[in-house]
């Protein structure tokens, strides 16, 4: 192969793999949709795309990944790339956090709330299994950035570490997602779930000092009953 082909080569490979992720995607979801998450098989995934079972695990390991996939893939890069421009002009961190919180809900418009749940449980419960290999950065360390931009220009005090503010917020809006999504939020959207509980955690980092848990164990003992 001739030295100038070889770019041209590998980025007919990477548009190759992109629709064969695209095909497995867009099969899975039309199947899902159609039948139920757990009455779907990998098989059935295969054949709907036309691939092979061994095409199919060289994109995803298991089905939990591509139901990420399928459910947080494009919203992932969406909210890196919102998070990044927020940044860049300093964006406040509510501001920041709106879009954000925006931008997930946006990209959960097209899965059924019970996919939703199923990819948010799966994200809770083993978060580096449920990743894809090449997902790029995760969303933590998206919010790390802004956390630590804040803190920089003395929007937040130094109180927390930028990415133990960003695992909390990455935590509560996990836990949020799963909660619309079994319904437990009442008529609320989406967005104003995730939106709630954005606003707990950056109302918490703009504590200077936190209390200690001898002074809180004094605040909140009671007195036993006579």
């Amino acid at each position: 192969m001739a030295a100038d082909e070889a770019p041209r080569v590998a980025k007919l490979r990477q548009d190759r793999a992109h629709r064969t992720r695209r095909t497995l995607v867009d099969a899975a979801s039309s199947l899902w949709t159609e039948q139920g998450y757990d009455h779907v098989s990998v098989n059935d995934i295969c054949a709907r795309a036309g691939v092979s079972k061994g095409t199919f695990f060289y994109y995803f390991p298991t089905k939990e990944h591509l139901l990420v996939e399928l459910v947080a893939g494009g919203g992932r890069e969406a909210v890196t790339a919102a998070v990044d421009e927020a940044v860049a002009r300093a964006a406040t961190l509510p501001e920041v956090f709106r879009r954000v919180v925006t931008v997930l809900a946006e990209g959960q418009r097209y899965a059924s709330r019970e996919l939703v749940g199923r990819a948010a449980m799966e994200v809770l419960r083993a978060p580096r299994r449920a990743r894809p290999d090449d997902a790029g950065p995760e969303l933590r360390d998206v919010y790390g950035r802004a956390f630590a931009a804040a803190i920089e220009r003395r929007e937040l005090p130094g109180t927390f570490h930028p990415l133990e503010l960003a695992a909390m917020t990455n935590w509560v809006l996990l836990q949020g997602t799963l909660f619309w999504a079994v319904g437990a939020v009442g008529t609320l959207s989406l967005e104003e779930v995730l939106w709630r509980r954005v606003q707990l955690v950056l109302h918490g980092a703009t504590l200077e000092h936190l209390q200690g848990l001898s002074d809180s164990a004094s605040v909140t003992r009671r007195e036993p009953p006579s």
